[in-house]
């Protein structure tokens, strides 16, 4: 109970520093908070692992059920599912994240809550809209996981100097295109995602990886040549040059490695190394617990039997409902 007490706490603080930074109005107290939560979050983090009780249990409670249909009923309410062939969560296309849309202050918020991701926005203007198309990459958490999500608001006859302070919608169905990708550490491909969506995503839970350690080879099929010409001059404009990216037709691929656009001012070098520490001992009590279980319903199980505080962490993967509430309540949104 304490956890969950001391965790609101500091989630409320890093939702804090994270508005504060979007409008650059304090960059020390920012900095200040930031630090501060970081520390507070990794050394509750040691402690609690340090006190952890196994429970002796075998993983066989089935509260996540015995396969993977079982299972996904289950995380149906995060706005995620699990793919078998390669124990890979990836969000639904009816998840209720999508009503959210998305904003740079998202991206800003990310690194106080244990996501140290890479972001790459691209901005264009097609059918009388402008439209957001975004990589990510990095550590979200307990997972290594990456994304590519659509987004777009309508012009309006008004022109849009500054995007980072615009909030998009998530693409409608109509709007949705095919996608794939494939997420390399260490020039080792490691996840394959593939699907017509408006948030293609895929989470391996317990796996650590460095932001940097990470490429993602991207492949997005626009409706037509005027759309497609339409995201390349977007990706001109973020510093992509040709030889990082192919077109056949109207298929773009693009390999999305170091960042071209700037990263949140929330990313330091000193609270993102915290952050990772507490991430990696994260994952590393993930295995201690579950590797001995060959299926993901198995090894959920497990921590549902052994470690309820440790289940908690593993099924917030990529963006759930605290963070987003509070930037609607924040905003008066509803």
């Amino acid at each position: 109970m304490f956890f969950r007490y001391f965790n609101n706490f500091l989630y409320e603080i890093n939702i804090t520093a994270a508005q504060i930074s979007i409008g650059n109005l304090n960059r020390k107290w920012t900095i200040i908070l930031i630090i501060a939560a970081a520390a507070l979050v990794l050394l509750l983090t040691v402690f609690l692992l340090s006190r952890r009780r196994r429970k002796g249990g075998e993983g066989s409670d089935g509260y996540f059920g015995m396969s993977i249909a079982e299972l996904n009923d289950k995380l149906e309410p995060f706005g995620f599912a699990c793919m078998e062939e390669q124990n890979v969560f990836y969000s639904i296309k009816n998840a209720w994240q999508r009503k959210h849309g998305y904003c740079r202050l998202f991206d800003e918020a990310a690194a106080p809550l244990s996501m140290i991701i890479d972001c790459e926005p691209i901005y264009f203007e097609y059918n009388k809209k402008y439209w957001l198309i975004e990589f990510w990459k990095g550590q979200y958490g307990m997972t290594t996981g990456a994304e590519v999500g659509i987004y777009n608001i309508d012009k309006e006859d008004k022109e849009i100097d500054d995007f980072d302070m615009v909030h998009f919608k998530s693409a409608q169905n109509s709007e949705m295109l095919p996608m794939s990708f494939t997420l390399f550490r260490n020039k080792k491909p490691i996840m394959r995602r593939n699907d017509r969506h408006w948030w293609l995503t895929g989470f391996l839970l317990g796996e650590f990886s460095q932001p940097e350690e990470l490429s993602l080879r991207v492949n997005i099929a626009f409706n037509g040549y005027i759309q497609r010409n339409a995201f390349l001059q977007g990706l001109a404009q973020a510093g992509y040059t040709q030889s990082e990216y192919s077109v056949t037709k109207t298929i773009v691929s693009i390999f999305f490695d170091k960042p071209h656009t700037s990263q949140p001012i929330s990313r330091t070098a000193f609270t993102d190394r915290l952050t990772q520490m507490k991430n990696r001992e994260l994952c590393r009590a993930y295995k201690r617990i579950t590797d001995k279980y060959p299926t993901m319903p198995q090894k959920l199980n497990a921590l549902y039997s052994e470690d309820s505080r440790l289940l908690d962490r593993a099924l917030q993967m990529g963006k759930q409902q605290d963070f987003f509430g509070s930037f609607e309540r924040d905003s008066g949104e509803r």
